[in-house]
């Protein structure tokens, strides 16, 4: 497509060159969008003269400033005096100069409007924009995506993650973002895109999405038997090796089981669990025996976690025995069978 380039005007050559100089001195990474400025470059081209003139006026300048330092009484010609128009804006620049010195102060509520225009204009978050926010401390980036929680839908949720994933974005705000916009959305529905985040997370930040998830479950508050259902759908699509390792921090983490932790457990037992994990987890059940002595999902539980110890069995045998004795669910037959099957070998390996 064959775009409409601007040409200067020879009257405006001298406030051109004195802009030029200006821009030329105060560009930065920091506070400079190198990508619009490509797109001005081509929009507004500067011809071979204009940059032959430029190279004299910065040259002229220099000898310009070499003389006023030696005689403070001469003035250079080559520079227009300021009007009162030119300080007021000098002042305005430092002023915007010194308010990004420290990108926390900020308005949060500015970067959130960016960030909501952004994902609804561009349908994605801009480079400039994450910049920014990376720049931030853990409480500033924590604030931000705190408020994003409730003013952006799933589908600005997955735009992010999208636009993130092309950033080198500080780990803190990846945590932010799975503790304050992921899991909490993931909990209200069920979605392609998001199970798609969630085996992304778990590949490329593991550890967080482990702890997170670890410190989900234990807030019986946050895990209700509603959100059980969305939760259970994301967990049972990671590979094995993740929710292996989720458990095991779980288990470990456990003081008293609760009934919502018990749907969520059997998720995310899997053929890869070891015996260390399946004898942890019985001893928890153990100490919760009482509590949940004719609990149909409790003993459902038991029973898959016993199936799966097998020949291990012994490792855990005083802890079964406990809940043996006191649990009265209809899978109390079907345990201490396959318990009682592997009595049997022991016994029968003995006199061999």
């Amino acid at each position: 497509m064959n775009i409409q380039r601007h040409v200067f005007n020879e009257n405006v050559k001298d406030d051109l060159l004195h802009f030029l100089k200006v821009a030329d001195e105060a560009k930065s990474e920091l506070y400079c969008d190198f990508e619009k400025h490509k797109q001005m470059q081509r929009l507004f081209p500067l011809s071979s003269q204009i940059k032959k003139d430029f190279q004299t006026y910065i040259e002229n300048v220099n000898i310009c400033i070499d003389i006023t330092e030696s005689d403070d009484e001469m003035e250079c010609s080559l520079i227009p005096p300021r009007t009162n128009d030119d300080n007021k804006n000098i002042d305005e620049i430092n002023n915007l100069s010194l308010s990004y010195q420290n990108i926390n102060e900020v308005n949060t509520e500015d970067i959130i409007d960016s960030i909501k225009d952004s994902l609804s204009t561009q349908n994605e978050v801009s480079n400039l924009i994450l910049k920014d926010i990376s720049k931030m401390d853990v409480n500033g980036v924590n604030k931000i995506f705190s408020l994003l929680a409730n003013q952006i839908s799933i589908e600005g949720v997955e735009i992010l993650w999208s636009s993130l994933t092309g950033f080198s974005s500080n780990e803190y705000v990846v945590l932010a973002y799975i503790r304050f916009l992921f899991l909490p959305k993931v909990q209200k529905e069920f979605t392609y895109e998001l199970q798609k985040i969630f085996l992304s997370l778990s590949q490329k930040f593991p550890t967080f999405l482990k702890n997170e998830l670890v410190r989900l479950i234990l807030e019986t508050d946050s895990i209700q038997n509603g959100t059980n259902s969305f939760f259970q759908q994301y967990i049972g699509t990671l590979q094995n090796e993740f929710k292996t390792e989720v458990l095991r921090q779980f288990v470990y983490s456990c003081e008293n089981l609760h009934l919502n932790y018990i749907p969520l457990t059997e998720t995310l037992l899997n053929p890869q669990t070891d015996c260390d994990i399946l004898s942890k987890l019985i001893e928890v059940m153990s100490n919760a025996a009482t509590e949940f002595s004719s609990d149909n999902t409790y003993g459902r539980l038991l029973f898959n976690v016993v199936n799966q110890l097998e020949k291990d069995m012994s490792r855990v045998e005083q802890p079964l025995k406990h809940i043996l004795g006191v649990h009265t669910s209809i899978w109390k037959m079907k345990v201490e069978k396959v318990v009682g099957t592997w009595l049997n070998d022991t016994l029968t390996q003995s006199f061999v």
